[in-house]
Order: C-alpha cells, then structure tokens, then sequence
C-alpha cells in the first residue's frame, strides 16, 4: 500500500489567499462535488481560496493511505495541506472537520458542519449502511457504466443516486470496475456512525467558531442533539445552529443558501 499524499481541488484568486477554507465531503463523495460552491464563496470573498481534498478510499485517492481506515488517519491525511483558516464538513466530512480542528493549527478559528451530528448513531438506520450493503450485492466488475447504473437501479437505486454512485466506476482496458475498496468504506462509515464527537464539540466552543447547518429535510440532526448544541450555544456563544430548506444534499439541494452562509459568516 502506497503513502502518496491526498489528490485535492484547488480554487483560489490569481494571488496568494490570506485564508483557505477546506470542503471535506461526506460517504462515496468527492472533492469535486464542492467546487461548485467553493468557486462561488471565493469570489464573493477577497483573500480567500479553497482546497476539497478526496478524502481516503474517495475519488482519486484510493490506495493513497495505508489502513487502519480510521476517523484519526484521515484527519492526520490532511495535514500536507496549506493550513486551513476555516474547515467544512459535510455528513461523513463533517465528523471528520470536528476530528482534524481538535489537534488543528492555530490559524483555524471556525468550523463548518453539514448536516452532520455530533453523537453516536445506529448504523442500520444510516443511508451510508444501507449503500455499502447494495454494493456487496453488487458484482465488482461491469460491461459498462450504464451496466452498474442499471444494476444499482434494480436494487431500488432513483435514478440520480445511481448515476452519482456509477462517477465511481472507472474504465480498466475492457471493462468497468469500483474505484473503491468496499472494506476501506465500510471501516469509514463505521467509525463515522460509532464515532462520538461531543467532548471534541465542547472543548472546541471554548476558543473558535462552530457552525451546525441543518437540512430541513433530513434526519441527521436529532431533537436531542439539538438541545445538547443549544446548551452549548448558551454557555459558550460559539455554537450557531442554521436550519436550510433542502435535503441531505444541501450541495446540490440548496447551494445558494450555503454560499450566503459561508460568505455571511467566513472572518
């Protein structure tokens, strides 16, 4: 298993930013699918760039890291990047910014959570479960892409799901295959559901910015989290907790509210 460093999307000015926001994405995501709102926030805000890496076992860096595949070694991944003055989460990515701002430089001073939740979760109500038990369903080898779109569609897959999962199914001399490895996923997506981050969230509030983006459509964010974030919130005045129309994908769902949000809020 190779070392290479984190293939990552860069977007900034045509000078050196004074401040860089990351963008980590959630489960089966890559850093592409935030650049699209990155490009935006970087234009509305003078001094700014941004980095979406792809995370392990994601996009191009599967087979970059050695396992364990673990929240910690994902986060210790990030460190080659240029020193982030913002860090952004979403879902899976969201747990992790919470990971990496723990041990993070002092340059960090806010971090951004997408419809993500600091406490545990059972992982057989998740949907990031449920998709890695398609794919084992699932052969490892296809004919074409539209093979593995059809494949994912008759195991109960809309449409748009399965045409955003097949972006990783890459093309090896005749045939189609997984860019992934499902072992390396599932390690992710467990340690993203037992994962508890509420003493990481508490110790945060005390010294930097913490900003909680929920969808309003979605599930992620429970009424009991809630209430824990909001008594932080009172005690600190650090935690902020934002509530956009859209579902789990605010990214595609909402995009708009979440460049005012970032370019409202980034300092």
């Amino acid at each position: 298993m190779s070392r290479r460093p984190l293939h990552f999307h860069r977007v900034s000015p045509s000078g050196a930013p004074r401040h860089w926001l990351w963008a980590l994405h959630g489960a089966f995501g890559s850093g592409r699918n935030w650049v699209h709102i990155l490009r935006r926030v970087v234009r509305q805000r003078d001094g700014w760039g941004a980095l979406a890496p792809d995370l392990r076992e994601h996009g191009r860096s599967v087979g970059h890291r050695p396992p364990p595949h673990t929240l910690a070694a994902a986060a210790e991944d990030l460190a080659i990047l240029d020193a982030p003055t913002a860090v952004m989460g979403h879902s899976f990515g969201g747990k992790l910014a919470l990971q990496y701002a723990a041990s993070a430089p002092i340059t960090l001073r806010q971090v951004w959570v997408i419809d993500s939740t600091p406490q545990v979760m059972d992982p057989e109500t998740g949907d990031a479960w449920a998709m890695i038990k398609l794919l084992r369903q699932l052969p490892r080898v296809f004919a074409s892409r539209q093979e593995a779109i059809d494949a994912m569609q008759r195991r109960g897959l809309e449409s748009p799901v399965a045409h955003w999962m097949a972006m990783n199914v890459e093309r090896h001399d005749s045939t189609y295959r997984w860019r992934f490895e499902i072992e390396g996923l599932e390690s992710l997506a467990r340690e993203f559901y037992e994962a508890d981050m509420w003493s990481i969230v508490e110790q945060l509030a005390q010294r930097m910015t913490i900003h909680f983006v929920v969808a309003s459509e979605a599930e992620m964010m429970t009424a009991s989290a809630r209430e824990r974030l909001e008594s932080i919130a009172r005690d600190t005045g650090r935690i902020h907790l934002h509530d956009v129309r859209g579902g789990h994908w605010l990214n595609v769902d909402n995009p708009e509210a979440l460049v005012n949000l970032l370019t409202e809020y980034l300092n």
